[in-house]
């Protein structure tokens, strides 16, 4: 990141006149700021105060959600159209790993039936969010509460939980 190495470089004016331009191009993570030693000479300063305030308060929306169908066409501006306009979209499910550690085979076709029962079905459930050391929750974190509330709002069960693992956990009322 360009910031980093100017601020490396002990040019910090110039590191801060381009990380102030982050928001607005729609990096809305403080976290690697907050971080990275790169940005350390940076951490005192007020304008970079200012600008992780900025970033950490920053929200968004969300689109509203169409109820997938493979024989869909897709519109540029993401809007469903007619079954023979715009290209085509498969549902996307990731398989499980049935070796060491990973899921039996039993439990993995049980996650393919129920992707495949999710078709625009609007299941009932609750979305959880967990919060632990994994790589993949650290660079999401930071939206997962704005995540949840918005889900909230349109009557979706969502919760941010500490945690590896969510287990066991009663389904939600909310349906969607």
């Amino acid at each position: 990141m360009p910031g980093a190495c100017l601020s490396r470089q002990g040019k910090l004016d110039d590191a801060m006149s381009f990380l102030i331009q982050l928001p607005d191009a729609g990096e809305l993570s403080p976290g690697q700021l907050l971080v990275d030693d790169d940005f350390a000479p940076l951490r005192q300063r007020e304008d970079f105060k200012a600008l992780i305030q900025r970033m950490s308060s920053r929200t968004f929306d969300i689109q509203p959600t169409h109820g997938f169908r493979g024989v869909y066409g897709w519109a540029p501006e993401g809007e469903p159209g007619a079954p023979n306009a715009g290209p085509h979209y498969l549902l996307s499910t990731m398989l499980a790993c049935t070796s060491g550690r990973g899921n039996s085979v039993a439990e993995a076709l049980d996650c393919l039936r129920r992707a495949a029962g999710a078709d625009g079905t609007s299941p009932r459930g609750t979305i959880y969010y967990p919060i632990n050391g994994d790589i993949r929750v650290r660079t999401r974190q930071w939206g997962f509460e704005a995540a949840a509330a918005k889900l909230r709002d349109l009557g979706v069960g969502a919760q941010v939980l500490p945690g590896d693992l969510v287990d066991r956990r009663p389904t939600s009322s909310a349906s969607w």
